[in-house]
């Protein structure tokens, strides 16, 4: 078990033999120069066309997910619906995949995996669940990843990196349905304009695209994030447009997850709703010292990269003809 910060320190943490990692969607790094010390930072890439409907480049991104590998496709989903929306996107083309789910033991996240067990036996789709002690891997089973060297001080994000060790052993190319679009406004704001809405990503946000890159592994972590024009087209909805100029509903955490719920919705009107679940709300009591405990082991490693939504746009849209 890991116990101190001292052992860390001896470890390789991101960016050690490379200054900036590139993801196809986005780059990241640390510091205004790339080394391995400075401000955490995320620059997301810009479109090369005018995107289409948001529908349309969910559709898109699946079909150019499926054309980069020659290995059988299995798509994580946990029964959320994010999973769920990116399942539909390869079903309704016809894309050939399986279905990943990981189950706890103590059966702390059954609401979330009903939903994933309905939606796969209903249309004949291969669905492997797999059990995982949430106690021991809380406690101990993470350590692994930590000594690593992956800063987060959310454990969700090492779940991730064994999902893809689960898919390799299979002979896959796994998909994790992650990269929604989630804007925050500070709630002390009363009356905040579109300029105080943003992006708030934490630096273990890209902890499994760091486990690909160093295993030499190819996944896709963050299939919301495939494209820039997936991107794009996500804030050009019309509805999240007109959020995005009215942003108080975002002062709110549970209405930063109904923005895209409706989005969602639009798309798929026979999408079922469920409430917004982490799967780590059973086990809190083990889950909330383990993270406690992470942020005590990285420290000052556990950083934000904060995304003004002017920004981000402005890093988006393709340039002028």
């Amino acid at each position: 078990m890991i116990g101190t910060k001292a052992r860390l320190r001896s470890r390789a943490y991101f960016f050690a033999h490379d200054k900036i990692a590139r993801m196809p969607a986005f780059t990241y790094g640390w510091g205004e120069k790339g080394t391995s010390e400075g401000p955490f930072w995320i620059r997301f890439d810009r479109c090369t066309r005018k995107p289409d409907t948001w529908k349309e480049e969910i559709y898109r991104a699946a079909r150019s997910v499926a054309a980069s590998t020659t290995k059988p496709l299995w798509l994580c989903s946990s029964g959320g619906i994010d999973s769920e929306v990116m399942c539909r996107a390869f079903h309704d083309q016809n894309i050939p995949f399986s279905v990943l789910t990981l189950r706890h033991m103590g059966g702390t996240n059954m609401y979330d995996i009903r939903f994933a067990v309905e939606w796969c036996k209903a249309r004949g789709v291969q669905h492997e669940i797999r059990d995982i002690d949430m106690v021991a891997f809380l406690t101990k089973g993470m350590d692994r990843f930590v000594q690593d060297g992956y800063p987060t001080e959310k454990p969700l994000h090492y779940m991730k990196m064994l999902m893809f060790e689960m898919i390799d052993e299979m002979g896959g190319f796994g998909v994790i349905g992650s990269g929604e679009q989630r804007y925050i406004v500070d709630p002390a704001i009363e009356k905040p304009t579109p300029q105080d809405v943003h992006l708030d990503l934490g630096v273990g946000y890209i902890a499994s695209v760091e486990w690909c890159r160093r295993n030499n592994r190819m996944h896709e972590p963050f299939f919301m994030h495939h494209t820039a024009e997936l991107n794009l087209a996500f804030l050009e909805d019309p509805f999240v447009e007109f959020a995005l100029r009215n942003p108080a509903p975002f002062r709110s955490l549970f209405n930063r997850f109904y923005i895209k719920q409706f989005v969602y919705h639009t798309v798929w009107l026979d999408l079922v709703p469920r409430v917004k679940y982490t799967g780590f709300e059973g086990v809190s009591a083990i889950s909330i010292p383990a993270m406690e405990r992470l942020r005590r082991i990285f420290g000052a490693r556990i950083q934000s990269a904060k995304i003004p939504i002017p920004m981000l746009l402005d890093q988006l849209r393709p340039l002028p003809a």
